[in-house]
């Protein structure tokens, strides 16, 4: 449902059950109030009824008061003090009928009803009429008699439903004129909505450039608001995702200078040796030069090709023994630790790895080379590895430059260098990390980055092993 009719029908439903119980509560209220001043009403007549019946009854001194004489004593109080509003009767505590007025009531106090001491009223009904019924005790010569007036209430609950019929129509009138208005309303409030809600279909459409209207500063004019600034936030996004793509073809052809220096490197060198006459030390000098630009491009090219092939989802995930793969990541990488003297700790506890043992490797060689590049020449590499749980978490951490905070999100990206002449002269194009990072995906592991730039860098892998169970 829209908002429009929600609005609508929840004021309409609203204001009619406020009129409605509003007005129903107004008619009660006057009814109780009538009722309870038509009690105190007859209260006072039937008290005046049985004070100048007791008196009668007292001033005939000498005179033999049976009950002849008491139906007397009624009937002349009847005639001079009811003025036919009134119905009056007389029982003795036996409940026979004394004295009864002309027009007979239906409805009299029953037995259990009366009170020896005090005054007993009844509102009852007597066909199609509602009855209002007072019992006063009197004492006559040792014996209880009862006095009894009542009254016709009928015209007053014929008020009530006459009020209650005139309430509903000013209620049906009131709801109908609120539905009117709420209509109105409503129409105003949405509209701004409306448009807002256009204006959105137009920006997923592609017109990135349109934007909402503020007007006022209510809450759509906020949503307005917020919904342009969504916008510019989206659109500054596309334009960094612009840049990044111009960013990205440029590394491209970074890459592709990066094969193109060295491969002219070794022709040249290696044509020199081919058609020149050297000296044994420039022969040895220009072939070193050759073997160190080769394994550059051999270790750029596996890296890129293992980059490549990572996106693959069939590969068979086998049991790896931790202590097995980390010596053969030890004797891969001592020689390149030794080149800029180096060393590295190791500290590992047994476990059972579930892995490819290629890309395992390559995972930790890529970190320890990460760690060498950083490292200064003497420093130490600490390499750990324990159960944690339901993973092995196996750690790399060096003491060199570290890495700025700005730069931490980005480091996995590929073809991305924190230092880019670093890396260069290190033989680095910056797949390294984003290698690891699909490697580490592949296996359903996770990783995190610690690093305090100038101070070291600790890099923790967790990777899952026998015997645990994945959360």
């Amino acid at each position: 449902m829209k908002l429009f009719w929600k609005i609508f029908f929840t004021f309409t439903i609203f204001m009619a059950i406020v009129f409605s119980l509003f007005g129903t509560w107004c008619v009660y209220s006057a009814f109780d109030s009538t009722i309870e001043r038509e009690i105190d009403q007859m209260n006072s007549e039937n008290r005046m009824f049985k004070i100048v019946y007791e008196m009668t009854a007292d001033s005939l001194n000498g005179v033999t008061i049976d009950e002849e004489r008491l139906s007397s004593i009624a009937e002349n109080m009847d005639t001079s003090l009811s003025r036919g509003e009134y119905y009056v009767c007389l029982y003795d505590d036996g409940g026979i009928m004394l004295y009864e007025s002309s027009q007979t009531v239906g409805v009299h106090m029953s037995a259990d009803e009366l009170s020896e001491e005090t005054r007993s009223y009844k509102i009852t009904e007597d066909g199609e009429n509602i009855m209002l019924i007072f019992a006063s005790p009197i004492e006559i010569n040792s014996s209880i008699y009862y006095i009894e007036t009542t009254k016709d209430i009928t015209y007053i609950y014929a008020d009530r439903a006459a009020t209650l019929s005139r309430i509903q129509l000013i209620t049906l009138a009131s709801v109908l004129l609120t539905a009117l208005v709420t209509l109105i309303v409503s129409h105003f409030l949405t509209r701004s909505i409306t448009e807002l809600s256009k204006t959105a279909r137009r920006f997923a459409k592609g017109n990135f450039e349109v934007r909402a209207k503020q007007k006022g500063n209510d809450e759509i004019a906020v949503l307005s608001k917020d919904f342009n600034f969504m916008a510019d936030s989206i659109e500054q996004k596309i334009d960094e995702l612009k840049d990044r793509a111009e960013r990205q073809e440029e590394f491209t052809s970074s890459f592709a200078h990066e094969l193109k220096t060295p491969l002219t490197s070794i022709i040249g060198y290696s044509d020199m040796i081919r058609t020149m006459p050297l000296s044994d030390e420039e022969t040895m000098e220009y072939a070193n030069y050759i073997y160190r630009q080769r394994k550059r491009l051999e270790s750029l090219s596996y890296k890129l090709l293992e980059l490549i092939a990572s996106g693959k989802n069939d590969i068979e995930l086998k049991e790896v023994p931790a202590e097995g793969l980390i010596r053969d990541v030890y004797n891969t990488v001592t020689p390149s630790l030794a080149e800029r003297n180096i060393s590295m700790s190791v500290s590992i506890s047994k476990a059972v790895l579930i892995g490819d043992k290629d890309l395992l490797s390559s995972l930790l060689i890529n970190l320890i080379d990460n760690a060498r590049k950083a490292s200064s020449e003497g420093s130490v590499i600490e390499l750990k590895g324990r159960s944690d749980g339901n993973y092995y978490k196996i750690s790399v951490k060096d003491h060199g430059i570290g890495i700025p905070k700005s730069e931490l999100s980005h480091i996995t990206e590929a073809f991305y260098m924190v230092d880019k002449s670093r890396a260069r002269k290190e033989g680095g194009a910056g797949l390294g990390l984003s290698l690891c990072s699909r490697i580490v995906g592949i296996h359903n592991g996770s990783w995190e980055i610690q690093s305090r730039e100038g101070i070291d860098t600790t890099i923790t892998v967790r990777l899952p092993m026998k015997g645990g169970s994945k959360k």
